[in-house]
């Protein structure tokens, strides 16, 4: 299509016109009509039609040439706008339509990765195509042939788009006398996000929209390079909208606006260094720089743009909400084409300090745009609990292991079964990544007991407050099923005074329970609950929980343990286990005892060190005192 407006003769400033036209006519017609369309049932066959509308339009574009003549160019300019608007008229109409499918249809924690795998499937299915048409297009070297690839090329479309026009999305909707178009201006928010994101429009529109004729006029790159770099993004947009899909859905839209907007302005170094004359550094410095950089901020920029403007939207109002989105992007855009164009009519070949016209103009756009992008950071409020801590996630992502964390993530998400959803769970968990913590609070709630288990079990390596209040809430349930696994979760963190707290409802704790939270407070190894152990020892009446209690406490080498221990053997039957336990203690204790005796008497070598050392042998005041000093020791 490039190469055929240059052909063509249309003019820059004609161009400029008809990229802003094509934003502002359809967004305002859109804005009215696409409520009634919702209405009706329609959006389903609207969608289908009005994209074999556009494939029927491009090839009344392709005719108009042939029609006027090449040297009208006025009349060729001309029908070149009117055509390109009714084609971008046809397309918003088609847009707001799937998007409020997708709306409707799509989870909101998993929008960000539908909307990545259907522009994954996009790309990689495009390549091929592309590739072939560009081969093509620079062998044909008259305007002719190009006349004969896009009609061929808009037929094909246009065949494949039948099956997706027939039949109707849903029923017919009764019409609401509450519902006004007035509705998404009264929302704060929502208004807010949509004139940031106006201000983006208008600097991404204005560099995006003449970037191929900067690299076929400037660069002097053949079609076929073009597209080869296109396909090579093309093969690359899986990982960039998988990624960022991931990121938009787990860690929240301004995460992502916020990190895409530092790959904004590395983009634009490809825009201030010189190009290497060899056509193969000259490539790879667009595909790194530009392509492959910008690529990957404008993924994750779009992604969190919708996700975020969609989980905005009340039910039932979802296309109205859209179309005040295209009016608001429309009349923006339309100034910024216009204005990019004359920019550019008037500067002509002529440089800005030493840069060309077009680089000039790509470097203040993006570093705008990049800036800009920041402001969502900090003035848009998220809606839905996608909440993140910024410097963790940056530090996760940059980390050798993130593309496994991300893939297994993406993993959990698809499960089709619960055998493989608790499967997949328990890698996540075992990974120990900050960058599951969403995946697995989510799945914390899942309604399979062994998928719960998995995700508590894995939120015992994320240090992060909510996961460590979801943990001690469900702890605090005696009878919930995965109590024993938030037990073991909030030993694994170290959380001493959340498992004290859990003591207060000790004796209405089923006895597996009592064991795990005797265990999770012996494991810790805090001289802090000895006290409370003993005082629980003291109440419990199954021989189990007594002996590990008495093993564990044997730590301390506290002799009243000891004859504690001598006492259950004599008056209470015990198996072989609990025997062996209490018998080890004893031991444990006498030989801490002794190691109280040896290092005291190397550490003060004055005369009645050694009687010293036999007193806190026997005496344990004098030798709790010596513990709590020596504590590491021991």
């Amino acid at each position: 299509m490039q190469k055929f407006t240059l052909l063509a003769g249309v003019r820059k400033s004609m161009i400029g016109l008809a990229v802003g036209l094509m934003m502002l006519l359809p967004s305002v017609i859109g804005f009215f009509f696409t409520a009634k369309i919702e209405r009706a049932g329609l959006r389903q066959r609207v969608f289908g039609l009005t994209y074999i509308g556009r494939f029927l339009l491009v090839i009344l574009l392709a005719l108009v040439p042939s029609f006027f003549g090449l040297d009208n160019q006025t009349y060729v300019s001309y029908s070149y706008v009117v055509i390109m608007v009714l084609i971008a008229l046809f397309y918003t109409f088609g847009n707001i339509c799937n998007d409020s499918l997708i709306k409707e249809s799509i989870p909101i924690y998993r929008f960000g990765q539908y909307v990545a795998r259907v522009a994954a499937w996009a790309g990689l299915v495009s390549i091929v195509p592309g590739v072939i048409a560009a081969y093509f297009a620079d062998k044909m070297t008259g305007l002719f042939p190009l006349q004969i690839l896009l009609i061929a090329a808009a037929v094909t479309g246009a065949v494949i788009t039948i099956p997706v026009a027939k039949g109707t999305d849903v029923a017919k909707r009764k019409a609401d006398a509450q519902l006004s178009l007035m509705t998404p201006f009264r929302d704060k928010h929502y208004m807010r996000l949509l004139w940031i994101s106006g201000l983006q429009t208008f600097f991404f529109v204005g560099t995006s929209s003449f970037w191929a004729f900067f690299m076929l006029e400037e660069l002097k790159l053949s079609i076929t390079v073009l597209v080869i770099g296109g396909a090579v993004c093309g093969l690359a947009a899986p990982v960039f909208s998988w990624v960022w899909g991931i990121v938009t859905d787990h860690f929240g839209a301004r995460a992502a606006f916020l990190y895409s907007s530092f790959f904004m302005w590395l983009s634009c170094l490809v825009l201030v260094l010189p190009m290497p004359p060899l056509l193969c550094a000259c490539l790879f410095c667009l595909l790194v720089g530009f392509y492959g950089v910008d690529g990957f901020f404008s993924r994750g920029r779009n992604l969190a743009g919708v996700a975020l403007r969609n989980v905005m939207m009340p039910p039932g109002e979802s296309t109205t909400y859209i179309g005040l989105a295209q009016l608001v992007y429309g009349v923006i855009g339309f100034f910024s084409g216009i204005v990019a164009g004359y920019v550019l009519e008037l500067l002509g070949p002529s440089t800005i300090f030493g840069l060309s016209s077009y680089r000039m103009l790509f470097l203040m756009g993006n570093v705008v745009l990049g800036s800009v992008t920041v402001l969502l950071f900090f003035l848009i409020k998220e809606r839905y609990p996608a909440g993140t801590n910024i410097r963790k996630l940056g530090l996760a992502l940059i980390t050798p292991t993130a593309f496994k964390d991300l893939f297994a993530i993406a993993l959990v998400n698809n499960s089709d079964t619960m055998d493989a959803l608790e499967r997949r769970v328990k890698k996540l968990a075992m990974r120990s990544t900050y960058l599951g913590r969403t995946e697995l609070l989510r799945n914390f709630k899942s309604p399979s007991i062994r998928v719960r288990r998995q995700a508590a079990k894995g939120l015992g390596f994320v240090e992060d407050d909510e996961a460590l209040q979801t943990l001690i809430k469900e702890a605090s349930l005696g009878d919930s099923p995965i109590v024993l696994e938030c037990i073991e979760a909030l030993e694994t963190l170290g959380e001493e005074e959340a498992i004290r707290d859990l003591f207060a409802n000790y004796s209405k704790m089923p006895k597996e329970v009592r064991m795990r939270l005797i265990i999770a407070a012996l494991n810790l190894s805090s001289i802090s609950f000895a006290d409370l152990l003993k005082h629980v020892l003291l109440k419990e009446s199954e021989m189990d929980i007594i002996s590990e209690i008495i093993l564990g406490l044997s730590h301390y080498g506290e002799w009243q343990i000891g004859l504690l221990a001598l006492d259950r053997m004599q008056n209470h039957k015990l198996n072989r286990e609990q025997t062996s336990k209490l018998w080890m203690a004893i031991t444990k204790i006498f030989c801490r005892r002794v190691k109280a005796l040896h290092l005291m008497s190397i550490e003060n070598r004055e005369p009645g060190s050694v009687v010293f050392g036999w007193k806190c042998m026997t005496n344990n005041t004098l030798y709790d005192a010596y513990l709590k000093e020596n504590i590491e020791v021991f």
